[in-house]
């Protein structure tokens, strides 16, 4: 049985797990069972809004997915043949992370790829995407590449608790319409 968002993630004893942190934010965490390696975890998991999405967007047709910041990658874990998943991600230590320590864009059926820089520049100066879901989950700081502290990942159980949500500057046209 998959992990729901209010699920401690320590009910699953013995399992290995991998978690991303920067500071005392959770960016991600995957367990590295064979039943659960692509399972969705925490506030990404299943029963959550983001998976709610997923599961009711576009039956019969190949999504096309955005997602601001990158964190473990683990909306890659909803990815399905034909759809096409793009992460938008302004830290570049990110994506080698994502990409060698955690397991959900390799693993992923959907065509993945991520973008480095800030998600409002870049979705306002590229051509309309024309996203059927576009999630955000990034910080609403003004960036500063001299302040960040690199992530630290984790191979511990994780706190569950949600991420924090921000305003974002109006972004025209990032979805279908």
């Amino acid at each position: 049985m998959a992990p729901s968002r209010r699920e401690s993630l320590s009910a699953y004893p013995g399992a290995t797990m991998r978690t991303l942190t920067n500071g005392s934010i959770q960016h991600g965490t995957q367990i590295f069972s064979p039943e659960l390696r692509n399972t969705p975890t925490t506030y990404y998991a299943e029963d959550s809004g983001v998976g709610l999405a997923m599961r009711f967007c576009c039956q019969g047709y190949g999504r096309n997915i955005g997602v601001v910041g990158l964190g473990a990658g683990t909306i890659a874990a909803y990815g399905r043949r034909y759809d096409k998943i793009r992460f938008y991600e302004i830290n570049p230590a990110v994506y080698p992370i994502a990409q060698h320590a955690f397991t959900y864009m390799r693993d992923s059926a959907a065509q993945v790829d991520s973008v480095e820089g800030d998600a409002r520049t870049t979705l306002a100066n590229e051509p309309p995407m024309g996203f059927d879901v576009l999630v955000v989950d990034a910080f609403s700081a003004t960036p500063s590449r001299s302040t960040y502290s690199p992530p630290r990942l984790w191979t511990s159980t994780g706190d569950t608790s949600p991420p924090r949500y921000h305003r974002f500057p109006y972004l025209q046209h990032p979805c279908r319409s």
